[in-house]
């Protein structure tokens, strides 16, 4: 009896112990096969907080990150990922040493270190000497550094005093600009290499507007972004007045226009982007109802040229549609002409269920006017993902694909030539990360670029093996 008791004891004690948790892997970088991809993962020697992609003079991208030895504070992740703060944390309560690597793709791979003791910051990326090879920056809380172009790195460089709201290039954010955009109350400035570092080049006037807080008085300004598609063109905003107007300013080289935009319906601006649309610069935002609270309705779309009127009246949007993407999904819209007939169309990016497990492509074909022929088409496949990116290549057919990750796998859904009977195909290409399985770990950022400049793009992703370690995966295919 005392024996069976004794037995049954170890059992249950068995059972509630955690299984002992795997070894994390080796630092250090592996490639592998998965049909015509090859895959180079690299284990990193601490945790990634920055990644950016400069350019070499020959053209090759390098890929530079920037490393802390200390695991960042999860909630301090999610407050900063919540509110979009890209500065350094204000509080710098984490104190450990930070390092500069680059990953070498060369030959088997390997991660070369590059600086030490590196201050906490974001990343970009500008030819500043006008050599061809882009210097990395940083961008302090004390004000925006040169690193050095990642084949020479040198020591942190002040090539701009001011901290703050700056905007500079970066491919890893999708920022694309000829300098440096300082936004403050007031003023907007705009500074362009000069030899050796930044110069001033432009400024402008902005609104400032008073809201009344507990603690007293706030005074702001509206942010200020380049157009995309022509890096030339600023624009601030938009700024509601009232529940349905809302007012852009758009600032060239020599002037800065105010222009105005009308909702539909009573609406709150949830995200907002400055395009070009067959050659006009447009707004696209998306909203949710602003008279009443619905907490599962979906986001809508809203897209508007920016075309000044004397008696600022306001402009009416060309297509007001309604997404599937819940109020805390993404939406993402990409402008480009599908179909090659000369007029811009835009494909809306967007999820379904409760937590994202669809995810839907909706193409509007444009008229060639700045309008779109309705209703849209819409892909849907069931899935989640983490992060997804479209308008490259990546198959080489020269046909814009779609990249999903998910927790442990690249999906590319190569696209069709004929967008106009389906935008992509149904079945994906599938490329294991060799990132393990399990409760944690996966991936969680992804780009594309092309590193070596041969014309084809690769996919880079971002994100932790199961057994813990970040993590940074190239894709590339052959």
């Amino acid at each position: 009896m005392k024996r069976t008791l004794t037995s049954l004891v170890l059992l249950l004690l068995l059972a509630g112990a955690k299984k002992a948790a795997a070894p994390p892997p080796p630092v250090g970088v592996t490639v592998t096969r998965s049909g015509n991809a090859e895959v180079v993962r690299a284990v990193l020697p601490g945790y990634l907080e920055e990644v950016e992609l400069p350019r070499q003079a020959d053209g090759k991208l390098d890929v530079v990150l920037l490393l802390n030895e200390k695991e960042p504070d999860p909630e301090d992740l999610r407050r900063r990922e919540r509110d979009g703060d890209r500065s350094a944390d204000p509080e710098d309560a984490d104190k450990a040493p930070r390092s500069l690597h680059r990953l070498d793709l060369a030959g088997q791979g390997a991660l070369r270190p590059l600086l030490q003791e590196v201050p906490p910051g974001t990343l970009g990326a500008l030819d500043l000497d006008g050599d061809g090879a882009e210097e990395v920056l940083l961008s302090t809380k004390d004000g925006l550094r040169s690193l050095g172009p990642a084949h020479k790195p040198s020591a942190p460089r002040t090539v701009l005093d001011l901290s703050g709201d700056l905007s500079f290039p970066s491919r890893w954010r999708n920022e694309e600009m000829p300098g440096v955009l300082a936004g403050g109350l007031g003023k907007a400035r705009v500074y362009l290499p000069n030899g050796n570092g930044l110069a001033p080049s432009v400024e402008r006037e902005l609104p400032s507007r008073a809201t009344r807080e507990r603690w007293g008085i706030r005074l702001t300004s509206p942010r200020v972004r380049t157009v995309r598609g022509d890096s030339q063109l600023l624009a601030a905003g938009p700024e509601a007045e009232g529940k349905q107007r809302l007012r852009s300013l758009l600032i060239g080289a020599d002037s800065t226009t105010a222009i105005w935009s009308i909702l539909p319906s009573p609406e709150e601006v949830d995200t907002a982007w400055y395009v070009k649309i067959d050659g006009m610069p447009s707004l696209i935002v998306t909203s949710t109802a602003a008279d009443k609270i619905g907490i599962f309705d979906s986001k809508r779309l809203r897209v508007f040229p920016l075309v000044a009127d004397r008696a600022s009246a306001g402009r009416r949007p060309v297509l007001a549609t309604q997404t599937t993407s819940h109020r805390w999904l993404p939406v993402d819209p990409v402008v480009m002409d599908l179909d090659r007939d000369g007029k811009d169309d835009l494909v809306v990016l967007q999820l379904d269920g409760m937590g994202g497990g669809e995810v839907i492509a909706e193409t509007f074909f444009g008229r060639g006017d700045g309008r779109f022929e309705t209703p849209g088409r819409r892909q849907k496949w069931d899935l989640e993902t983490r992060d997804w990116c479209y308008g490259k290549d990546l198959t080489g057919d020269g046909i814009a694909d779609l990249a999903l990750a998910d927790r442990w796998r690249l999906l590319v859904f190569p696209g069709t030539k004929d967008p106009r009977r389906a935008l992509l195909e149904r079945k994906p290409l599938e490329i294991p990360l060799n990132l393990g399985k399990g409760e944690d770990g996966g991936a969680r950022s992804l780009r594309i670029a092309d590193l070596d400049a041969d014309g084809r793009n690769e996919a880079v992703l971002t994100g932790s093996v199961a057994t813990g370690g970040a993590v940074v995966v190239v894709v590339r295919f052959r």
